[in-house]
């Protein structure tokens, strides 16, 4: 059985989870969710950690190890270290409706899925 890593340390002692953090950082980086700059004077450095899951299907067995590499907002100032945040959320209502509008008029529907989620998807 597998077992969710507690730190980062134990979690670079197996591959899956090596391969999870590469696909989140993968993502980040596709995403454009944040660039490597000079920390300016003055600043306060918003920490961050990982956060471990497993998927698993319907019938127990793994779906994939999930990483997240998740800030902890709340050692940030604001006007100091952010002027305004935005977190997209579409909630199911949201997908019902627009489901509903487009099967009334006939509009082609195509699947996605998300790779890069809030921490409440863990």
């Amino acid at each position: 059985m597998e077992v969710v890593p507690t730190s980062v340390a134990e979690a670079l002692g197996n591959p899956c989870w090596v391969a999870a953090m590469r696909a989140e950082i993968r993502a980040l980086i596709a995403n454009r969710t944040w660039s490597l700059v000079s920390l300016p004077v003055s600043t306060n450095i918003v920490d961050y950690r990982w956060v471990f899951r497993i998927k698993r299907q319907p019938d127990g067995s793994i779906d994939r190890f999930k990483a997240r590499l998740i800030s902890q907002g709340y050692t940030q100032c604001p006007d100091i270290d952010s002027h305004e945040t935005y977190n997209p959320v579409l909630k199911p209502v949201t997908i019902r409706t627009v489901f509903s509008i487009a099967l009334s008029q006939w509009w082609p529907i195509l699947q996605f899925d998300v790779n890069n989620v809030s921490d409440r998807d863990l």
